[in-house]
């Protein structure tokens, strides 16, 4: 019964129809929405946050909020910095889901408490991403499992689902396939993701490691095949093949259009790489559909969520249905308590 459970959290709330409607639409679908630049650790890889802003109030994240909803937006993820920095973080996504918004977080987990999860879970929070890179901290990245695992524990327990997510750079590679046989061996859902250079290359991998990179993707694509707890789609999956010289992806990229993020200072983004100085609430429709096609960045793109939206927005039944067969079998897995690889 606590197995059943599970698949039951994993899966209520997934909202098939309005994304559906948006293949077929002109509304966006998803906004990653900054509550903050401010960030409590400082990953030598990331340039996505900035201690020196300010923290925006609740009132105008409210506006953004009601602003993007008005838009059409269904999906909201709540991105830093580090989300659990904004002290009014519950309400804001208790706003967002009285207005019916799917939402979501992405935390590194080291201000996660057991109050913290229940006021996520009483503001009715959908999902969760834990940032795990290392098996122990490096000065490259703070965000290891051994400073996290007692948190993981209680996100168990929690009545909203969550994920392990790990960003494959030099410094992170060699732990890759380590957290993803912990994560595995546990049901817990996971995915591996290749990292792209920063621009001054100072984390590219060298081809021995990219061979590793790829061997990790196969493994994550077996893993998957049978019914084991992997996160990526196999759209992910591909790309991230491709990307690595194995293989070709076309696709396009709808970012600014189905897909697109706010600042913290409220400012309108297609994409974390691509900023524009528009703000948010001056936004209409007719912005976001001049940004419906190809941007010539889809080759080197380094957005995830940018190319499993837009895929899912363009190819509706290819992606749904590389996907049905894995995630059957991993309902099936957990309910029967099959939990080695």
């Amino acid at each position: 019964m606590k197995l059943f459970s599970r698949v039951i959290k994993d899966y209520r709330d997934h909202a098939w129809l309005t994304p559906l409607l948006r293949t077929i639409d002109r509304r966006p679908m998803h906004c990653s929405l900054y509550v903050t630049d401010r960030c409590n650790l400082a990953c030598g890889y990331c340039h996505e946050y900035d201690n020196r802003k300010p923290m925006p109030t609740f009132e105008q994240l409210r506006q953004r909020v009601d602003k993007v909803l008005d838009l059409g937006v269904s999906k909201i993820a709540f991105v830093g910095g580090e989300p659990l920095l904004h002290p009014e973080l519950g309400p804001l996504i208790r706003h967002a889901r009285q207005r019916g918004a799917n939402t979501s977080i992405s935390t590194n987990g080291h201000l996660l408490t057991a109050a913290k999860i229940d006021e996520l879970a009483g503001a009715g929070l959908n999902g969760l991403q834990l940032s795990v890179d290392r098996l122990t901290p490096s000065a490259v990245s703070r965000k290891a499992l051994s400073l996290v695992e007692d948190r993981i524990d209680l996100l168990n327990k929690a009545p909203f689902k969550f994920h392990l997510t790990t960003v494959m750079c030099a410094d992170t590679v060699g732990d890759a396939r380590a957290i993803l046989e912990w994560a595995v061996a546990r049901n817990i859902h996971v995915e591996l993701r290749v990292m792209h250079a920063d621009p001054g290359q100072c984390f590219r991998t060298t081809s021995a490691e990219q061979e590793d990179l790829f061997a990790l993707i196969e493994e994550q694509r077996r893993l998957k095949a049978v019914g084991r707890s992997i996160h990526a789609t196999s759209t992910i999956l591909d790309f991230q093949a491709a990307i690595l010289g194995r293989g070709r992806f076309d696709w396009t990229c709808l970012a600014g259009y189905k897909i697109f993020f706010v600042s913290g200072d409220g400012k309108f983004w297609l994409c974390s790489h691509r900023p524009t100085d528009l703000d948010i609430l001056q936004v209409s429709t007719a912005d976001l559909h001049g940004y419906a096609g190809r941007k010539g960045c889809e080759p080197h793109c380094g957005i995830y969520c940018a190319v499993n939206n837009s895929v899912f927005i363009t190819s509706p039944t290819r992606f749904v249905a590389a996907e049905l067969g894995p995630r059957f079998r991993q309902a099936v897995n957990m309910v029967l308590g099959r939990r080695q690889p």
